[in-house]
């Protein structure tokens, strides 16, 4: 993460994200922020058209972020991230981190149609990554990394929240779930990771705390881990 600059103004309280600072937005969750090598600051959190409620739950989720460039004192009008794919729009939860060696910026996000523990489980799942090497102002069209999850499992996402850039790799925790049961009654495979590259993100590889497809046993019990979710570097 790069160098902020020191100003009076910066441990005073802001409202970077407003309730119907956009017409479709009546509420922001899950931010993750990140600074770049030049010292910009990307913040980057859900637009949720029905208030607070999920993917599935919600008529519209996707990305709002905004981008200072003089430690937080002033900060951009918001912009939208959004999938370029045909059908509903609903991505979340996001994940940034910056390579502050080449100046690429990578945001990560979980698309969806419906509430992640809703039955059946949906086909149309997705994980996507957007690159940025100028500091948020634009970013690449999206590319899957649905293909990182371990075998068996039907979702993956981001941790969410910030990654890690360290001697040439980066980082971003990660979490598959398995959804063989109803997770509402207790019963779902899920598990903790993280994805990272050596390659500044022209490939990525995957780590898992428990990559085996099915559950033998009470997770807890038996020798098996506890489940396992969201997380973060």
């Amino acid at each position: 993460m790069g160098k902020l600059p020191v100003n009076d103004g910066w441990h005073s309280p802001q409202q970077i994200f407003s309730q119907h600072q956009k017409t479709s937005t009546n509420a922001y969750r899950i931010p993750a922020i990140t600074a770049t090598a030049q010292g910009t600051v990307i913040v980057v959190s859900d637009a949720r058209a029905d208030g607070t409620s999920d993917i599935g739950l919600n008529k519209d989720v996707h990305f709002g972020y905004r981008i200072s460039t003089d430690g937080g004192n002033t900060w951009s009008h918001e912009q939208e991230i959004i999938p370029d794919i045909k059908g509903k729009h609903q991505i979340s939860d996001p994940a940034i981190v910056h390579n502050t060696d080449t100046g690429s910026t990578f945001l990560f996000g979980f698309y969806n149609d419906r509430f992640i523990t809703a039955k059946p489980v949906s086909n149309n799942s997705d994980f996507f990554m957007f690159k940025s090497d100028d500091g948020g102002k634009t970013w690449d069209k999206e590319v899957s990394l649905y293909n990182l999850a371990p075998p068996g499992y039907k979702y993956i996402l981001q941790g969410p929240g910030s990654g890690m850039y360290y001697k040439g790799t980066v980082y971003i925790a990660a979490q598959a779930w398995h959804n063989d049961k109803d997770n509402i009654n207790g019963g779902t495979t899920a598990t903790s990771g993280f994805i990272y590259s050596t390659d500044n993100g022209k490939t990525w590889s995957s780590a898992w705390l428990r990559p085996d497809s099915q559950i033998n046993g009470k997770p807890g019990t038996d020798g098996l881990p506890d489940i396992t979710s969201e997380s973060s570097i």
